[in-house]
């Protein structure tokens, strides 16, 4: 548990690190918030679903995981989920990928200061070993 925890922490920090750092990142971020929220109110307008059910397909929708419980019933809901599926599924994949890459820089950051850190303690002991003889 404590693990699920602490790679929570990492991915946040990777996040909230991308969105400081990384132009290619905000702009993925944003393109789709965008997308969700204009795409939820559109099903709530033309396929008359609640909010929360009209948020929940487009998540689903462009997180790949179609549980196929909702489907737009109109023809214009129906050509939107075309267009819905195909900005939505690349800009996620998009943006996960740009994710792990500032998660994997964060880590491999982490531990090249943990690897320098040991060096210097270890330098320190062996001059002072050297010192003492």
């Amino acid at each position: 548990m404590i693990s699920l925890f602490v790679n929570a922490l990492r991915l946040f920090r990777s996040f909230f690190q991308g969105l400081k750092e990384s132009r290619e990142f905000l702009v993925l971020a944003l393109f789709l918030i965008i997308l969700t929220s204009s795409s939820t109110y559109f099903y709530t307008k033309v396929e008359g679903w609640r909010v929360l059910d009209s948020l929940f397909f487009v998540i689903v929708t462009i997180t790949t995981v179609g549980y196929g419980d909702l489907t737009p019933q109109t023809d214009l809901g129906k050509l939107f989920t075309i267009i819905l599926i195909l900005l939505g599924v690349g800009a996620m994949i998009a943006f996960i990928t740009t994710l792990a890459k500032h998660a994997i820089g964060y880590q491999k950051e982490s531990l090249k200061q943990m690897r320098d850190f040991v060096k210097n303690q270890l330098n320190n002991e062996i001059i002072k070993k050297t010192h003492n003889q």
